[in-house]
């Protein structure tokens, strides 16, 4: 399928969406830029939670882009270190960029997780580069099971090209 409509882009700015299971899901080509991504939590005892359930259905498709988005938890509910997400369908495409998470307990130190029998790692299009916490040091990525970029990676990375170059007008 190409993606010559526009309808099939979304673009999110300065907002904040919480959830705690596969709160954002499904297939799109979507930014969100500098949004907060929030852990809602249960009021009991606390369950690891999933930001995303990608789904890709073909090449036209670029998935999802988290631009210098944060990562925070519930201060009224029990969360417990939840994952970026995990794969709908092996052909899934998220990329967290310069992303800031709340402390060490906001995502589990795997990153992503399986789904389906789809494990992370034998997904190309989960990846992840310049995660930090809100202090400024860095995360320790080594235990990940997506893909770590390098700065040479992310060096041409266009928003536009996420959203088929429409441009909305906060670019």
């Amino acid at each position: 399928m190409v993606l010559k409509d526009k309808k099939y882009c979304q673009y999110y700015r300065k907002c904040k969406i919480e959830g705690q299971t596969d709160y954002i899901f499904g297939q799109s080509n979507a930014v969100f830029d500098v949004c907060e991504l929030r852990w809602k939590g249960y009021s009991g005892t606390s369950y690891p939670g999933y930001i995303t359930a990608a789904r890709s259905p073909g090449s036209s498709y670029t998935g999802y882009l988290f631009n210098k988005c944060k990562v925070t938890g519930s201060d009224k509910l029990a969360v417990k270190p939840g994952y970026l997400g995990r794969p709908w369908l092996q052909t899934a495409q998220v990329l967290f960029y310069n992303t800031v998470l709340e402390d060490d307990k906001t995502i589990n130190k795997a990153g992503w997780t399986t789904m389906g029998g789809v494990k992370p790692e034998d997904v190309p299009g989960f990846k992840e580069y310049g995660t930090k916490y809100t202090n400024g040091g860095p995360v320790g990525t080594s235990y990940r099971k997506g893909n770590v970029l390098s700065a040479d990676d992310v060096k041409d990375l266009d928003i536009k090209s996420y959203l088929n170059n429409w441009t909305p007008s906060y670019l």
